[in-house]
């Protein structure tokens, strides 16, 4: 439930853009759905959870139930090339997330109670993934990473202008989904459009 109303999955189902449809099958589940629609949807929404989700819980956990594994494990995060590289990429995503834009995609769950939880769930693990890494990395990620800050800084309000409409737009698509009105379509062209915009500014499809 929520992932069909927090992300536009439902927009890009119906795009064709790739070479396979979005669903092996055609069935609206999980198990039927491909990877790269999963990955492209929860980014357009700005959750990138599929880049970090879970990580910032188990460092936390690691952290709390093994100090001095943790402390060896910040060495090899200096030491190992392997290791920095992945924590780097997992902050990326992380980074490239944004709270604000998650809230508002959440409040398009019907059920106020599961957008609320998930959300909840959602901002935890992402606050603990950034403070994690940065114990890892020793040192924030304002200090480490300023021309990453600085991008994302400068594409901020022009996303944030296509979010908006992308959010409205949906609003407005999904209330009348079911006709074959042309209203209709050219609200779903619309969706496609800011679609293909957003990907270019946020620099990923996922």
């Amino acid at each position: 439930e929520f992932f069909s109303h927090a992300t536009p999955i439902d927009v890009l189902e119906q795009s064709k853009i790739g070479s396979r449809p979005a669903r092996r099958t055609g069935k609206r589940s999980l198990n039927d759905l491909r990877s790269i629609p999963w990955v492209f949807s929860w980014n357009q929404s700005r959750y990138n959870l599929t880049g970090w989700f879970g990580t910032g819980q188990a460092l936390k956990q690691f952290e709390n139930e093994h100090p001095n594994d943790f402390e060896n494990l910040k060495r090899e995060a200096k030491d190992w090339a392997f290791l920095k590289y992945a924590l780097i990429q997992i902050e990326s995503n992380l980074l490239n997330a944004d709270t604000t834009i998650m809230k508002r995609f959440a409040d398009l769950t019907p059920s106020q109670q599961v957008g609320e939880n998930l959300l909840k769930l959602l901002k935890s693990d992402y606050e603990s993934g950034i403070e994690q890494i940065n114990k890892l990395l020793g040192a924030s990620h304002e200090q480490r990473r300023i021309s990453r800050m600085e991008d994302i800084k400068n594409r901020k309000n022009s996303l944030y202008m296509l979010h908006d409409m992308q959010i409205s737009l949906l609003k407005e698509w999904r209330a009348l989904k079911e006709s074959e009105s042309e209203q209709n379509e050219n609200l779903l062209l619309d969706l496609l459009l800011v679609v293909n915009v957003l990907a270019g500014g946020l620099k990923s499809t996922g």
